[in-house]
């Protein structure tokens, strides 16, 4: 006798549904009402690693004096085609005396590591002064 297509896949289902481990069969299930939802545990520890390895969304505020500074720098060592690399402009930026580096009135570095630097390239390509181009480490001037 041949065996209709719906009797062949009901056969596989319960075959599948046989060899599942029980919790997780019982997990798929559906409850009395009808629906098949899933409830997940709740894992604390996950949840506090989580919340602790993102990265703040919020944007640093740069002064002016900072962006003053980038931009200058920029255009101090752009090439022909208006791009210089970002480590080009650190090392610039370490060539300059304290005078231009420094507050006014303060021992206070306008700019502290590589990385703020880049933050405040991102911040003047916000502004549409330049071009960022993370890949390529290049800066480019509009």
């Amino acid at each position: 006798m041949p065996v209709s297509k719906n009797a062949s896949a009901r056969q596989a289902r319960a075959a599948l549904k046989r060899e599942r481990p029980a919790e997780v069969a019982d997990a798929t299930a559906p409850e009395e009402n009808g629906s098949s939802s899933k409830k997940m545990k709740v894992d604390h520890e996950e949840q506090v690693n989580h919340l602790f390895n993102v990265k703040s969304e919020v944007q640093q505020v740069f002064d002016m004096a900072q962006k003053k500074l980038v931009f200058k720098i920029v255009n101090g060592i752009k090439d022909s085609q208006n791009k210089c690399s970002v480590d080009a402009m650190w090392k610039r930026f370490l060539t300059l005396n304290d005078r231009e580096t420094m507050r006014m009135g303060t021992d206070q570095s306008l700019v502290n590591s590589k990385e703020e630097m880049i933050q405040i390239i991102e911040a003047l390509e916000r502004d549409n002064l330049v071009m960022y181009a993370s890949e390529d480490n290049n800066v480019i001037l509009m």
